[in-house]
This record gives C-alpha cells, structure tokens and sequence, in this order.
C-alpha cells in the first residue's frame, strides 16, 4: 500500500462494492440526478459524477481527519484505486444492457 489514508481506502471499497452489487439502481438513480440537472446522462458522464461523489467523500475523510487536503501521492493513488473499481462498476453497468437475459 501506498500513502492512502486506509479509512479512504476502505470508504471507496466498500462503496464502489455496493454499487456494484446495486448497479441496475445506480444506473437508474445517478441517470436521473444527472437528467434534473439538464445532464445527458451517458456512461462516460454517469462514472464520472460517481468518481467526483466519491473523490468528495475521501476529501472530506481527510479533511476531518487529518485536518488538511490529498497531497499528490495520495490523489495520484486515490485516482488509480478508482480507476480499477470504475472499470468494475462500468461492467457492472453495462453487462444488464446488453445481456439478453
């Protein structure tokens, strides 16, 4: 591991996990965010709002507490954490639009 806080770590695990598992939800919920807000709500967009929501939350973890903003290191680590659990959510997104079943 890196220079990530692992509360932030964990926060971005398990809630990336539970969109993953609710996908067909997120995609629903965060569309029609997206939608009220005069959004085109395609893939591309819907992940990165989910992204900013979640790049927020660990902000804010270490804002409260360790009273200070990421550094480099951690928002270099923190984007590729969310880099690899984007690409599972994006599959957990699109695999119910194209499966037939």
């Amino acid at each position: 591991m890196g220079d990530l806080d692992n509360d932030a770590r964990i926060a971005v695990e398990k809630s990336t996990d539970k969109m993953i598992k609710d996908a067909k939800n997120i995609d629903e919920n965060y569309k029609s965010i997206l939608i009220a807000q005069g959004i085109e709500p395609n893939l591309e967009t819907l992940l990165s709002f989910i992204n900013g929501f979640i790049f927020g939350i660990v902000s804010g973890i270490y804002l409260f507490k360790h009273k200070r903003a990421l550094n480099s290191e951690e928002t270099i680590e923190l984007i590729n954490l969310l880099k690899k659990r984007t690409f599972k959510l994006r599959q957990a997104i699109i695999y119910p639009r194209i499966s037939p079943y």
